[in-house]
């Protein structure tokens, strides 16, 4: 690995594994995931400038589509269910409980990756950094590179293919 490279995996490995935790809800596949980052890095590094914050956000964007690649390949591959959710957990009849909190943050997890999968990564990327992150608009639109109104504009496009995914289309 290069100098470069080397420091900004030190710097930067630990944040981009704690996204790839965050969307993957598997330790063994985030940490696949930030080897594959690096890899597709090893490439595109050097030619980054120094920045802190342009180096991270072109991380994160790499980091946020190999997560998405890998959520819909197990779902094309016919996976039952997603790391962390309830079908791939024991459960108890406590767990079981649709009145319980946990079992209900289980299955909204569940249902925002399966929005997530369903989605082009230009649809999902600035969903993650807005949602499941909570950037600003504006701070989105820095990472991804694009204007604030194509933000919005990912934003209303992704949840109007989440509502249709999950089965809301008239909501």
């Amino acid at each position: 690995m290069s100098k470069r490279a080397d420091e900004l995996f030190r710097r930067f490995g630990p944040l981009v594994l704690a996204r790839c935790r965050r969307l993957l809800g598997d330790d063994a596949a985030a940490e696949d995931a930030l080897q594959e980052v690096f890899v597709r890095g090893l490439r595109h590094l050097e030619g980054l400038s120094r920045s802190d914050p342009e180096a991270l956000a072109w991380l994160y964007r790499v980091g946020t589509n190999v997560c998405l690649d890998m959520l819909r390949s197990r779902r094309f591959r016919g996976a039952t269910s997603l790391p962390g959710s309830s079908a791939s957990r024991p459960s108890s009849g406590a767990e079981a409980d649709p009145a319980r909190g946990p079992a209900r943050v289980v299955e909204d997890r569940e249902a925002c990756l399966c929005a997530l999968a369903s989605v082009p990564a230009e649809l999902a990327a600035p969903a993650v950094l807005y949602h499941l992150d909570e950037l600003e608009q504006g701070k989105v639109a820095a990472i991804l590179g694009v204007t604030r109104r194509t933000v919005i504009n990912r934003l209303a496009e992704f949840a109007r293919r989440a509502r249709i995914t999950l089965g809301g289309e008239g909501e």
